[in-house]
């Protein structure tokens, strides 16, 4: 891969919203966050191999507006005392609203920024010393490139959906 600078980029500025609704509960507690973000001069990396050769560089988007809303339960004692969870769901719009240089950009989705993504971590202990864990992540389809034209599922380099799962334990030898 060739990587090229860019001497034109400026800093990304951005205006920050969120308003956060939080619940404590017995053992833990259930959040709500709305958020919006308004980012200008964006700084993405794009790579093109049409020429036979990996070529990346980093190109300015002129505005990006982000919006959304996620909801977290984090719950120690769940349904059983020794069984702990955290789960989040967010649902994300990320749009680029304005790009001079390349107004055919305008209205589409930002690259990366799958609309839905979900995780579900629990953890039971067995005992004082030994914790096992597992969990399932979630994300929904997203672009990887401005003009949002790869739209193909399952080839390589696409922005598929995804679930993943996990498992883990951790024995604590000494306290």
């Amino acid at each position: 891969t060739k990587s090229i600078a860019n001497p034109e980029l400026k800093p990304e500025d951005g205006l920050h919203h969120n308003i956060m609704l939080d619940r404590t509960i017995d053992g833990g507690y259930l959040r709500v966050n709305i958020f919006q973000e308004n980012v200008e001069n964006v700084i993405e990396s794009q790579t093109d191999i049409s020429t036979g050769t990996s070529v990346r560089t980093f190109v300015p988007v002129d505005e990006v507006n982000t919006s959304g809303i996620e909801f977290i339960a984090n719950i120690l004692g769940i349904f059983n005392p020794q069984l702990d969870m955290r789960f989040n769901l967010t649902y994300v719009d990320s749009e680029i609203t304005k790009n001079v240089p390349e107004p055919e950009l305008e209205d589409n989705q930002f690259p990366r920024m799958p609309h839905w993504r979900s995780n579900l971590l629990a953890t039971y202990h067995i005992n004082t010393q030994w914790d096992v864990g597992g969990s399932v992540q979630y994300a929904s389809n997203s672009f990887g490139s401005l003009d949002n034209t790869d739209k193909e599922d399952n080839v390589y380099a696409a922005q598929d959906a995804y679930t993943r799962l996990g498992l883990k334990t951790a024995y604590a030898i000494n306290k």
